[in-house]
């Protein structure tokens, strides 16, 4: 475990405190929030090119909202909170599927909406294609 602190306050996102964790304690850290009474409500990645940044909201009653926010490299993997929170699930198969987000343990992870071959679609390099690609015309 760390001597310092694994998370530190980042900035308020519409007045929704934003806390930003060390990818190794990412994992850690909401399983913690989860005893203290916070429950899922959504997960999301941004893509800031050669890095992925995934934020979860989470939601207690006495605590109201909070954002957990962490920063990987893209080529590299972030566990997965499937095991802790399973309404996770789609959430971080769209960011997989869209993004091309690895998420270390979730056990199905793959595509759901659209082929192999368009690739990531919501990545910054990404290119659209004049052709249609498996039947999809842009």
């Amino acid at each position: 475990m760390r001597e310092e602190p694994v998370y530190e306050r980042g900035y308020e996102a519409s007045g929704i405190p934003m806390l930003r964790v060390y990818p190794d304690a990412y994992h850690e850290f909401i399983a913690e929030l989860k005893k203290r009474g916070f429950f899922f409500v959504s997960l999301s990645a941004i893509h800031w090119r050669r890095l992925f940044e995934i934020v979860v909201l989470l939601y207690s009653v006495e605590e109201g909202p909070v954002l957990v926010s962490t920063i990987i490299p893209e080529n590299e993997e972030i566990d997965s909170i499937v095991d802790i929170f399973p309404g996770a699930y789609m959430y971080e198969a769209e960011a997989y599927e869209l993004l091309g987000v690895r998420f270390r343990g979730n056990p199905r992870l793959r595509r759901h909406f659209t082929p192999e071959e368009l690739g990531h679609p919501l990545r910054k390099e990404y290119e659209l294609q004049e052709t249609p690609i498996g039947g999809w015309r842009w």
